[in-house]
């Protein structure tokens, strides 16, 4: 998730058919729980990112390729709480499978010097973009849908939820509901890989009514978050039994366990579309989730350390409590070395982010740390925690 510091708006995306009604089948593939599609810009096909917390974005690669004029700059803030100061510009056409945008504004980024890099991607198809459009999501299809009309994909209104849309970027926020009892109006955000964090400030409140006291599950020194910009200084995660999660009144998961995120958003990230068919309508602030059958129950799981890229090297960033990281004196500011087959100051950081989920499915593995002090290199085996809520 990006987002526009409060500064006035960008201009508003509108589809350029003559009529105005258009039904456009697109399909996407997921990497690293990212949704890439192929837009058509300047007779060419390029790869874009479709992030709902987000604007829209182009690389300055492709900025530069297409001679765009610079209107403007704007200050950008991304979920980890950076900000820095980018262009905006004017974007003559962009083609999203049949549908037709015109005089566009967008920010300009150099997404190539940052992990989004990896993913090759020429910008990203922000809310703003999709703000007079119904988009529905199929994971299982690989395929999303952009209308004007959600009659057009048999969609009635009794069986919508209601959302809020901000007026900064169109970012869509959706009624989630923890145990039942618990309301907290959540960032719909597909550029997150998450399935559900909930942010500091809202588990303030809640804890400030009663609810989800009880002692977390787990506890992390550290953050390991990055955004688009860079990395999060929080000194603490936590790890929260939430029990059930629904969008209002649809069930999406039992006993779930979420992260906090330090953020001002708590958010729902791709994995909620592993779970069922999203469909999000901007103009008329509603969404559907229509969950997939036979679902099974949702489980966070993860081997007690979260790391980033620093220059050459992968750093330790977070250590969770009970792990046998925590236990055996891994510490923040330590180096990682090997992850499972992954020798981590041999591959690139692209091939590392990629090869990554295929260790992670794994019960147990082996780690080399280089240890701040006493400056040694030790070798441990992580095991797999699965939690889950009551």
């Amino acid at each position: 998730m990006t987002s526009p510091l409060q500064e006035p708006g960008l201009t508003t995306a509108q589809p350029g058919l003559a009529d105005n009604h258009y039904y456009s089948e697109i399909p996407f593939r997921m990497e690293r729980g990212k949704i890439l599609v192929t837009v058509r810009i300047g007779n060419a096909d390029r790869t874009f990112l479709v992030d709902t917390g987000a604007p829209f974005m182009v690389d300055v690669a492709l900025a530069e390729e297409m001679g765009y004029t610079v209107v403007g700059s704007k200050g950008l803030k991304d979920a980890a709480g950076n900000t820095t100061r980018v262009n905006t510009l004017e974007v003559p056409e962009l083609v999203l499978g049949e549908v037709r945008f015109s005089n566009l504004h967008a920010l300009v980024y150099d997404f190539h010097n940052s992990l989004l890099g990896c993913f090759g991607i020429d910008g990203i198809i922000g809310s703003n973009l999709l703000s007079k459009s119904v988009i529905q999501f199929d994971w299982k299809a690989g395929r999303m849908i952009l209308t004007d009309d959600a009659h057009r994909l048999g969609l009635e209104v009794a069986e919508s939820i209601k959302i809020r849309v901000d007026k900064k970027q169109s970012s869509p926020y959706v009624p989630v509901r923890l145990q039942e009892r618990i309301r907290i109006w959540s960032l719909l955000d597909t550029g997150s890989d998450d399935f559900y964090t909930i942010s500091q400030q809202d588990l303030a409140a809640v804890q400030a009514k009663g609810h989800l006291t009880a002692a977390p599950l787990s506890q992390a020194s550290g953050s390991a978050s990055l955004g688009l910009i860079g990395g999060n200084d929080s000194d603490k995660e936590l790890l929260i039994d939430a029990g059930s999660l629904a969008l209002e009144q649809v069930r999406v998961a039992a006993n779930v366990a979420i992260e906090s995120n330090q953020d001002q958003d708590s958010r729902l990230g791709t994995q909620l579309l592993e779970r069922g068919t999203l469909t999000i309508d901007y103009k008329k602030r509603r969404v559907w989730f229509v969950p997939y059958p036979d679902l099974p129950d949702y489980q966070y799981s993860q081997f007690g350390l979260g790391f980033v890229p620093v220059g050459d090297y992968w750093i330790i960033k977070e250590v969770w409590s009970g792990s046998e990281a925590a236990e055996e004196g891994v510490v923040n500011g330590d180096t990682l070395l090997h992850y499972g087959r992954i020798d981590m100051t041999a591959n690139s950081v692209c091939d590392v982010l990629f090869q990554l989920p295929a260790e992670r499915e794994a019960d147990s593995l082996q780690v080399v740390v280089k240890h701040v002090h006493p400056g040694e290199e030790r070798g441990y085996t992580l095991k797999k925690r699965v939690y889950s809520g009551d």
